[in-house]
C-alpha cells in the first residue's frame, strides 16, 4: 500500500469500531548491498543499516542502493558514477579507511547500463566508539 491510503485505511477501521493494532514488526526500509573495505568502515555501515532499518543483501542487482562507506582526508573520495561495480570498489579500497579522520557515506544507485551514479554523499567526523549515531544518518534514512 502507499503512504497515502495507509492513514485513510486506518482511520475507516477506527470509526468502523475496528481497533487497530500492530501484527508484527515494523516494515523495514530499502534492500541495500553495503560495501565497506575496513573493519571501522564495516562497522559504521552496519550502525546505518541499523539506524535507518534497512535490509542487506550480499548481492549487488538484488539492492534498491548501494551503501559505501570509506574514511578520507579529501572532500570527496570518490567519482560521482562507476561503469561496474569493480571500479567503485576498487577505488572505495584505496582510500586511507583505517586512519582517515572523516566517515564519507554514499549512496549509489544502478543505472539500466549496470553503473552506477551517486545519490547521496555525507560525510562527517569519525567519532570515538560507543557514542551515538550522528545526526546525519537522518539525513540518508529518507531513501
Amino acid at each position: 500500500m502507499t503512504g497515502g491510503r495507509l492513514p485513510a485505511l486506518a482511520a475507516l477501521l477506527v470509526v468502523g469500531g475496528i481497533p487497530v493494532r500492530g501484527q508484527g514488526p515494523a516494515p523495514r526500509g530499502p534492500v541495500v548491498h553495503s560495501y565497506a573495505p575496513s573493519p571501522s568502515t564495516q562497522r559504521e555501515a552496519g550502525r546505518i543499516l541499523r539506524f535507518c532499518r534497512w535490509s542487506d543483501t550480499s548481492v549487488v542487482r538484488d539492492a534498491d542502493a548501494l551503501l559505501v562507506v570509506v574514511r578520507s582526508s579529501g572532500s570527496h573520495p570518490l567519482s560521482p558514477s562507476y561503469d561496474n561495480f569493480k571500479w567503485l570498489r576498487d577505488d572505495a579500497s584505496s582510500q586511507l579507511n583505517e586512519s582517515g579522520p572523516q566517515f564519507h557515506v554514499y549512496l549509489f544507485l544502478m543505472r539500466p547500463d549496470q553503473g552506477f551514479q551517486q545519490s547521496v554523499h555525507r560525510s562527517y567526523d569519525v567519532v570515538q566508539a560507543g557514542s551515538n549515531a550522528p545526526s546525519e544518518f537522518a539525513l540518508l534514512c529518507p531513501f
